[in-house]
């Protein structure tokens, strides 16, 4: 990201293979020094703008660099939520025996039926599974055969990190999609 300007500098990047302003003499921007394959004309527009998303995602760009969410998300990456919950929250990690088959991302759907406010979203983090699930003799049965399980943070994470990683979940599902990518026809 320290090439780019912008998020459609990235889909302009992944489009044409090339900054936009790739001449050396511009000190403040350099160029990146490698060249990158175009991928205009291999992918449609919506992928393009579905890989710039997804960089940005991974590279944290357009997380807050203070307060809160930047604290959660710092939590997030020390502790590898994302490796399982998926780039940016986004779910899809292939969790075979699971009720779904994959691990629920906290910015789809499935984030609204396993967890309902921030008292049970500490309890799946706390003792990786909430009271309710634990109850649930069906949600039981395939929580308990699910090859990915929820671990337990008790007494790994202090209940303020709990608080702002439930603050950076909050942040990503509030986030729109993107006005600079959404019905833009060029990268």
């Amino acid at each position: 990201m320290m090439y780019m300007k912008s998020p459609k500098d990235v889909a302009y990047f992944i489009a044409e293979g090339h900054a936009r302003d790739a001449s050396p003499s511009s000190s403040a921007n350099p160029p990146p020094p490698f060249h990158m394959m175009a991928f205009k004309g291999r992918l449609s527009t919506m992928q393009i703008q579905d890989l710039a998303a997804f960089v940005l995602a991974a590279d944290g760009y357009l997380v807050p660099s203070e307060g809160s969410v930047a604290k959660g998300s710092e939590v997030s990456l020390k502790f590898g939520c994302e490796s399982c919950h998926g780039v940016g929250g986004s779910g899809g990690v292939l969790n075979p025996k699971s009720f779904t088959g994959t691990v629920p991302g906290w910015i789809g759907p499935d984030f609204n039926d396993l967890t309902r406010n921030r008292l049970e979203f500490g309890e799946w983090v706390l003792d990786g599974r909430s009271a309710g699930m634990k109850k649930n003799r069906a949600a039981s049965f395939f929580l308990n055969r699910a090859t990915l399980q929820m671990p337990s943070f008790r007494g790994v994470l202090a209940e303020q990190d709990v608080g702002n990683l439930w603050a950076y979940i909050l942040w990503l599902r509030s986030k729109p999609a993107s006005p600079e990518t959404k019905n833009d026809s060029t990268p």
